[in-house]
């Protein structure tokens, strides 16, 4: 109730389910034209028959006010997390322990895949769920308990919603064929989630989600053990950023002729800069001059 005006209804359609906005690794929103504006987060989502099916969230503007792109956090993800802190006092999340990438065109050609779906193995964490189970690096998970991974961003909302020491079966590509495995999920560890948002540095002039450096962070995109700086942990969408090809797992290194090896130096860094920077990035261990402007 941002305008003191009592109850207000809006309405709209949903235009996409499953929307990644770039907030972490189990981004799974609706999104939908109905007027939300800010203050309205935590209000609810109604289908035709009153239904609760959401709770408004987020929006995307470059005015401040709602310009009709707004996401909802699906009424079955709160329902599971809601369960979760009744019966163990914070959300528990299921860990498979695989550090995945996107299948594109030419590695479904590469991989002799038909189609290029699901999700390809780039890493493994040792003594996890998955290397118990025998997956292996190159492999491409096509199916997780039963339901399809048509993109990479499903494995990970798939396996955060998995009770933990459920054993879930999955199906890879494999050297031309499918092979069946099974595998029982883990609980993420609280070093292993996604840093709180008092452990990241949101840059609202470019879009840029930092955080320092954990082992987690390492693991999950495999940044060497001896690069320094600060590591790209979310993207916001329509920003600079987003527009100049920066994505999770980049390191920041240099704002200008700056270098950056701490959350402070890259805030005060970013600060200083006006319209627009060369910033020095290290993707998988290869330095690249990313030129960014800030967000109109």
């Amino acid at each position: 109730n941002p305008f003191g005006l009592g109850g207000t209804v809006t309405t709209g359609i949903i235009s996409a389910r499953g929307r990644h906005i770039g907030q972490g690794p189990y981004d799974d929103f609706f999104q939908t034209d109905a007027a939300i504006n800010p203050g309205n987060s935590g209000g609810p989502l109604f289908d035709l028959k009153g239904n609760v099916i959401g709770i408004n969230t987020a929006i995307l503007t470059r005015s401040g006010g709602n310009q009709g792109i707004g996401f909802s956090i699906p009424s079955n993800t709160v329902r599971s997390v809601i369960a979760q802190i009744k019966e163990h006092g914070r959300p528990i999340r299921g860990w498979l322990g695989v550090r995945i990438q996107r299948v594109t065109k030419n590695v479904a050609e590469a991989l002799s895949l038909k189609d290029s779906k699901g999700a390809l193995v780039a890493s493994i964490v040792a003594d996890s769920p998955a290397e118990k189970a025998a997956l292996e690096v190159g492999d491409v998970i096509l199916e997780y308990n039963g339901e399809e991974v048509t993109e990479m961003s499903d494995l990970p909302r798939l396996v955060a919603q998995t009770p933990v020491g459920k054993t879930v079966g999955l199906v890879v590509f494999r050297s031309g064929k499918e092979v069946r495995l099974k595998a029982t999920i883990a609980e993420l560890e609280e070093e292993e989630e996604t840093p709180s948002q008092s452990k990241k540095d949101i840059d609202d002039g470019f879009g840029l989600q930092l955080s320092k450096i954990t082992e987690s962070l390492r693991s999950r995109y495999a940044i060497p053990k001896e690069q320094t700086g600060v590591v790209v942990h979310g993207v916001v969408p329509a920003s600079g950023a987003q527009a100049a090809g920066i994505r999770p797992g980049d390191v920041l290194l240099r704002v200008g002729s700056t270098p950056v090896t701490t959350l402070k130096e890259a805030r005060k860094a970013l600060a200083g800069v006006n319209g627009g920077a060369l910033l020095l990035m290290s993707r998988k261990g290869q330095n690249l001059f990313v030129p960014v402007r800030s967000t109109p």
